[in-house]
């Protein structure tokens, strides 16, 4: 499955990150969001800026802080990700994104204790539109996220690289607000599920058409 992943990387050059969802086609612009979870161990805090180009092709980087209360020490996720929207037929739509983990960890000192996080994401999203009203639009989405990555653990304890994968899936119901710039505001709650344990969060965002 890791050999999946770099080969995924390695052929897919222009793969797709989550505003372009908020553009209209053809158009390109910046986002930027901060985004909330919590599941029932661990809790995230983060943002993302990130660029759309032509309403296709996506580009951003994002970092969040985890907090997690059955390990010894908080993880620091920096991601960097590309993505493309290959289908854009409203009011259904499609796109797949790559991201690259990396990760460090802080709050403890015991030998044992993980130092580094090293791996790749990969997501597949299913999307809509509807207007409710003039100026405000709903806009459902389902996605599916695998994720594969290396934790290294202190040089002076006795383990070894560990290799892990994590499976979700995510339900979005963003509301967005059209602004008379042409810009948009994002309220997005939002459910992520994976194995014996379900989160629930919030993502506000805002995007801004490029001049």
């Amino acid at each position: 499955m890791k050999n999946l992943l770099f080969l995924t990387v390695l052929f897919l050059p222009f793969l797709c990150f989550p505003q372009s969802r908020f553009l209209d086609q053809n158009m390109s612009g910046f986002s930027l969001f901060a985004d909330y979870y919590a599941f029932h161990s661990e809790n995230s805090l983060g943002t993302s800026l990130g660029y759309s180009l032509e309403g296709r092709y996506d580009f951003g980087l994002s970092v969040s802080r985890i907090s997690r209360e059955n390990f010894l020490s908080n993880k620091n996720e920096f991601m960097p990700y590309v993505g493309f929207h290959f289908l854009r037929d409203r009011p259904v739509s499609m796109a797949i994104t790559v991201a690259y983990i990396q990760a460090t960890f802080d709050g403890s000192s015991s030998r044992y204790s993980e130092t580094s996080e090293k791996g790749f994401r990969l997501t597949g999203k299913i999307y809509g539109d509807f207007t409710l009203f003039e100026g405000v639009m709903l806009l459902p989405m389902i996605n599916y996220s695998f994720g594969s990555s290396t934790v290294k653990y202190n040089e002076s304890g006795p383990l070894s690289p560990r290799d892990t994968e994590l499976a979700t899936v995510g339900l979005d119901l963003s509301v967005i607000f059209l602004l008379k710039s042409n810009s948009k505001i994002i309220f997005t709650p939002r459910m992520i599920y994976k194995k014996e344990d379900t989160a629930f969060g919030l993502n506000i965002g805002y995007v801004i058409p490029a001049l």
